[in-house]
């Protein structure tokens, strides 16, 4: 036995990620109960206990181990100070950030420093990077209980009732709850998130049921939604059960490993919302609100789409949800970019509809390519059989029953192209509204390098083209199938129209794409573009007094976005075209424009204000669609052929559009646009984007749930707060 000590006694010492050890508090004695050392290394587990390692005056000593695991007897050299221990009741969470060393015996393999770097890398990652944390979660099972089952953290049987510690005003679960807030409001990374759990432990008395690690963190608020995942073949794009190499259908090789779409569970999802407190108060009071409107249009409730779907489902228990889809970068170095499929249900108050947490789910895509929405939007089969017979929801004691169908949805035209099956909108019959065929339009002075060959829609009188139908539709997609070719601009059946009442009018026009990103920008471009400087229309010469206009214009505190110069007319955002539309262009260009010119513009200013408002009368509604029918009419002839692009045209389909599905905002992809935000701020690593996402939608649709459950009205007025200044864009 001596000489094995002796013969480890000589090794060299492996010096540990001081992250890695695991200290139980020491005594006022200086006397340590527990000392553990848990490598989180892959290839094997070493857990050494050491009992009375520490003597009151006696620093630096040996002290014999037994090891557990082995049978064997090691011995440990330990070496923390080189002055007395200190005494208090919190020296042995201090010791987790000091210098160690500590010798130890073992068969297994050691462990590399390339291992500990690793371990450490996952200290940046956020809170809701969960993919590390199946990976420790299998290592602690391997562990056993004893790793979790000290009288400071025993989180295993789920002890939240409980005070923090003996005599605390507040439980472990109002805790956990008000350090997550206060996690989400300054977006604190993992890293920050442990320190913050260390500092808040060393400020409690022992013993103490604080979390002492962000994966105890985590655990506790473990509220993740089952996922499935949906494999796909890249190149047939056949679904497949399991994972695969070789492509059963066609046979082709796929080259990276499977693609595939999560696929998250909406039912459950849905019925965390509606069991939340107030939620389903909100949604029959707003059925109240809207049941007399005096003709006039308020919201989605009020269009035509809506009314019809009342009529045949005369049910007030009844749910209609609207989707929505749209791509966003998620990686500024590379091409991998995000699509969620989410749905918002309408009968929530505008105000409360497309918040992060009352959201849900359905799918969600990660990839360099668009996915195949057909394929995309089958995920919404499970949902649909799942809460079609109808849904119970629990409320305070009360069980609710109700029905969900999805009525309506919006994005932006080339999604909508690809959702509806259909040619994309700068090809023949690329509106989705109506049949007009357009042409193709060539530029002078076009050449091989660039042909200058663009679809545009030319105004004809007869307006009242035969407009798309959901019947009419159904049959060119049938009829595109027995061809195998394109039917008035047709490709094929689309996966929507079993879901929606109306393929054609349950699929809104958005203006945040159309108008704002669309015409304003193209007009604002053409008014300042050096080649059409000897125009009537252009303001090349005037920039630098626009500049100035712009820059003295005062804006309430409601505005997001300060006014910026128009030579960043290339970075404004969607909310900047809108604000210079509706409150700059009018006072802006009156001076400089020319009156043709600025009454044309006018037209279009007065159009969209309309179909803007809070309540829209049915003649109001007329008045703007008559004055957009002129702007389009005159658009052709002030700025010619060449500009008369698909979204100049869908300006004769806003109306429309309204007396479909409501005000032009109810339909909007304004709403959607800071939820694609609060997706990408939920990922903080490359690797297992959909998990990290997943986690992230968990918690934020069970923190309201969370937070109602808060003893005290001051933890409530706290969390309230806090979380209104909390923005996801």
């Amino acid at each position: 036995m001596s000489e094995e000590l002796s013969s480890n006694k000589n090794r060299p010492l492996k010096r540990p990620n001081p992250e890695d050890l695991d200290f139980c508090a020491i005594d006022s004695a200086g006397c340590s109960r527990l000392t553990a050392w848990r490598s989180k290394s892959k290839q094997k587990t070493v857990l050494t206990t050491a009992i009375d390692v520490f003597k009151s005056d006696v620093v630096g000593s040996s002290s014999v181990l037994e090891n557990k695991n082995k049978g064997k007897l090691v011995e440990a050299n330990i070496s923390i100070f080189s002055n007395p221990a200190p005494s208090g009741a919190h020296f042995g969470l201090l010791c987790n950030r000091l210098p160690l060393t500590c010798g130890y015996y073992s068969t297994s393999q050691e462990q590399s420093d390339d291992d500990i770097e690793a371990d450490t890398d996952l200290q940046g990652n956020d809170v809701f990077n969960s993919e590390e944390d199946e990976v420790l979660g299998e290592e602690d099972k391997d562990l056993g209980e004893e790793e979790f089952s000290s009288q400071e953290n025993d989180f295993s049987s789920q002890e939240n009732d409980i005070p923090l510690y003996s005599g605390s005003p507040i439980t472990v679960i109002e805790s956990v709850i008000l350090v997550l807030v206060f996690f989400l409001k300054h977006s604190l990374t993992s890293a920050c998130l442990s320190d913050l759990l260390t500092l808040i432990k060393m400020h409690c008395t022992l013993p103490n049921f604080c979390p002492k690690s962000v994966y105890l963190f985590k655990k506790f608020l473990a509220c993740q939604q089952k996922v499935d995942n949906i494999y796909y073949c890249s190149t047939c794009y056949t679904t497949h059960k399991n994972a695969y190499s070789v492509c059963p259908q066609c046979k082709s090789v796929q080259l990276k490993d499977c693609n595939f779409i999560n696929q998250l569970s909406a039912s459950n999802q849905l019925k965390s919302i509606l069991e939340r407190p107030g939620v389903l108060h909100s949604i029959n009071d707003n059925k109240v609100k809207h049941v007399c409107n005096s003709g006039k249009i308020c919201d989605l409730y009020d269009g035509r789409v809506y009314k019809k779907f009342k009529e045949e489902h005369g049910n007030d228990n009844n749910l209609t949800f609207m989707w929505f889809t749209d791509g966003a970068a998620l990686f500024k170095s590379s091409n991998v970019s995000i699509w969620p499929l989410y749905l918002a249900i309408n009968e929530l108050p505008f105000v409360q509809r497309f918040k992060p947490q009352n959201l849900i789910l359905v799918a969600l895509w990660v990839g360099e390519r668009k996915p195949d929405m057909n394929l995309f939007f089958r995920c919404c089969d499970n949902f649909l059989n799942d809460v079609g017979k109808g849904l119970s929801v629990v409320v305070n004691g009360v069980s609710h029953f109700v029905k969900e169908h999805i009525l309506c949805g919006t994005c932006d035209l080339p999604a909508k192209c690809s959702i509806l099956n259909m040619i994309q909108f700068n090809g023949s019959y690329g509106c989705a509204k109506c049949l007009q065929k357009g042409e193709t339009y060539k530029e002078q002075g076009a050449t091989k390098a660039r042909c200058g060959r663009v679809q545009v829609y030319p105004f004809e009188e007869t307006i009242d083209k035969p407009h798309r139908t959901h019947m009419a539709t159904m049959n060119h997609a049938k009829e595109a199938c027995n061809k195998k070719s394109v039917v008035f601009g047709i490709k094929g059946p689309s996966q929507l129209s079993l879901y929606v009442p109306d393929i054609i009018r349950s699929t809104g026009l958005d203006y945040m794409h159309g108008v704002c990103l669309g015409v304003m920008k193209k007009v604002l471009s053409l008014f300042l573009d050096p080649t059409y400087s000897k125009s009537d229309f252009s303001l090349l010469k005037f920039r630098t007094l626009i500049d100035q206009s712009i820059q003295s214009i005062s804006v309430p505190h409601m505005f997001q976005r300060v006014p910026r110069s128009v030579n960043l007319i290339k970075n404004w955002k969607a909310s900047e075209f809108k604000n210079f539309l509706l409150y700059f262009s009018v006072p802006v260009f009156r001076p400089i424009l020319n009156g043709t010119y600025f009454e044309h513009h006018m037209l279009l200013v007065y159009g969209i204000s309309i179909l803007l408002k809070e309540n829209i009368s049915h003649s109001e509604l007329v008045l703007a669609e008559h004055a957009l029918w002129h702007y389009v009419y005159l658009f052709q002839q002030l700025y010619g052929k060449r500009h008369m692009s698909a979204n100049v045209h869908n300006l004769l389909h806003l109306a429309d559009s309204v007396r479909d599905l409501g005000p032009l905002w109810a339909s909007s992809c304004f709403g959607w646009e800071s939820v694609n935000g609060f997706l990408i701020k939920c990922v903080h690593g490359t690797q297992y984007v959909q998990t990290q996402i997943n986690a992230a939608i968990s918690t934020h649709i069970c923190l309201p749930l969370w937070i109602a459950k808060l003893s005290h009205p001051n933890m409530q007025l706290f969390c309230a707060n806090i979380m209104k200044s909390v923005r996801y864009k």
